[in-house]
């Protein structure tokens, strides 16, 4: 928060570095919890005979969570980041550290945002994963509807 510096966040090598990141940490996460091959089924769905669609569908949405956390990360902070420039640059150069300065609390808020959201995404996908296969519903507490009665109530 430095006027007239750009923010670490504003270069996509330092945001794609924190998607990989958490692309790795979630999936180490994911293979640790349920195995290799469990982590793997997971990708394929609970219904296995449509697993074949699903499994690349879901290969493709894990592989791009990196870049999508990159590019929004970037794309906020860097906007920040010119938003700021233009101010600076459209008034005289009395003002020209004053804009920044100004526009500092704004500038925080959007970096606060930003941080909650991208950690909010990577928490959200290590739950995706962190759970067992979905053919152990059954422990869960989720029967199977053969076996669960259901009792409807009779308003009188």
């Amino acid at each position: 928060m430095f006027p007239l510096f750009m923010a670490p966040t504003s270069a996509t090598s330092v945001t794609f570095a924190l998607g990989i990141t958490s692309f790795i940490y979630y999936n180490y996460i994911g293979v640790k919890e349920n195995g290799l091959l469990g982590h793997l089924k997971h990708f394929a769905g609970p219904i296995w005979w449509i697993g074949w669609l699903i499994f690349p569908i879901e290969l493709i949405s894990n592989f791009v969570r990196p870049f999508s956390l990159g590019i929004r990360l970037f794309g906020n902070m860097f906007a920040d980041e010119k938003v700021a420039e233009l101010f600076a640059t459209i008034f005289p150069p009395v003002t020209y550290w004053l804009i920044p300065i100004i526009l500092m609390p704004l500038g925080l808020l959007i970096a606060f945002i930003q941080t909650f959201v991208f950690i909010l995404l990577s928490t959200i996908y290590v739950s995706e994963v962190s759970h067992p296969p979905h053919d152990s519903q059954r422990e869960h507490g989720h029967a199977d509807d053969e076996s669960e009665e259901f009792i409807v109530p009779v308003l009188t």
